[in-house]
């Protein structure tokens, strides 16, 4: 029996989602108005480790992370770190509203994408 869709949860992901995204932001725009950028990715990535350190821990341990491909992990996080960069610094550039709506826009690039790297088809529903 497949699981039943709930519209009402499916909402409320999405919402706290947004709020996440702009939280994140809000937050990103005060800090970098007091730090540089590479200040505020250091900070992240301190904090990220400390939340993150005992949950792989629990779970196995580095071990249980260990990759056959360390070097394609390597380059997601680079181009990720870069993505990072990048955002933050246009946080300092443009209105939030301008970098909010530039971020609404993730689900067509995120089609149009998978349909040139993955192979995906596009179909209606």
């Amino acid at each position: 029996m497949a699981p039943s869709p709930s519209i009402p949860r499916a909402a409320f992901w999405m919402a706290l989602s947004i709020a996440s995204f702009l939280t994140m932001s809000v937050a990103g725009r005060a800090t970098t108005a007091e730090l540089n950028v590479f200040q505020v990715l250091e900070l992240r990535s301190v904090i990220g480790l400390f939340i993150l350190l005992p949950l792989v821990m629990i779970s196995g341990g580095f071990a249980a992370m260990r990759t056959k491909r360390p070097l394609a992990h390597i380059a997601r996080n680079v181009v990720h770190f870069v993505g990072q960069a990048a955002w933050l610094y246009a946080l300092t550039l443009i209105p939030l509203a301008v970098l909010i709506s530039i971020e609404f826009t993730t689900p067509i690039w995120t089609a149009i994408l998978a349909v040139g790297f993955l192979g995906e088809r596009l179909s209606r529903p």
